[in-house]
């Protein structure tokens, strides 16, 4: 009686961990269509009216409270090099977007800000996004909202920990 019952347990552990690793397998698939998707998503629907590619749009979210930002706090904020966040300036200043100043205190620290086309063209921005957002949200039930909010809350914390 105990080998049946140990052959039932080993069993059901076995059943058990193949669900588990199908329910994994299945949560990897959905997320990399998700992220494949969200990809494509950001090539293809980005403002016309803006001129702003998503490595622009992607640094001027930091200055989009109105204040001064050094290229290294920009560069973190944005999760890139700021060796790469000064050339994507570089052609934002030359588009007369952003304007960038040596500080008086410390010659070696660049403060950045946004000109009035800049302000211009992030107001802009922010407008097409809100509508594209309310496109998403039109095709979700309240429930399934307030659902995905939460996950996509959670899962940004999880990923920054990672």
């Amino acid at each position: 009686m105990t080998t049946t019952t140990g052959s039932r347990s080993k069993r059901k552990a076995e059943v058990e961990s193949a669900a588990a690793r199908e329910k994994e397998e299945a949560f990897a698939t959905a997320w990399e269509a998700f992220v494949l998707a969200l990809r494509r998503s950001r090539a293809r629907n980005r403002d016309p009216g803006s001129r702003l590619s998503l490595s622009q749009w992607d640094l001027l979210r930091g200055l989009g409270t109105g204040e001064q930002l050094s290229v290294g706090a920009l560069a973190a904020a944005a999760g890139i090099t700021p060796a790469t966040a000064t050339r994507v300036l570089d052609g934002l200043e030359r588009d007369g977007v952003v304007r960038r100043l040596r500080s008086v205190g410390d010659r070696r620290t660049v403060a950045v800000s946004l000109t009035a086309e800049g302000r211009r063209r992030m107001q802009r921005t922010r407008r097409w996004l809100a509508d594209r957002e309310r496109l998403l949200l039109d095709r979700l039930a309240p429930d399934e909202r307030e659902g995905a909010a939460r996950l996509l809350g959670h899962l940004a914390e999880i990923i920054e920990e990672l």
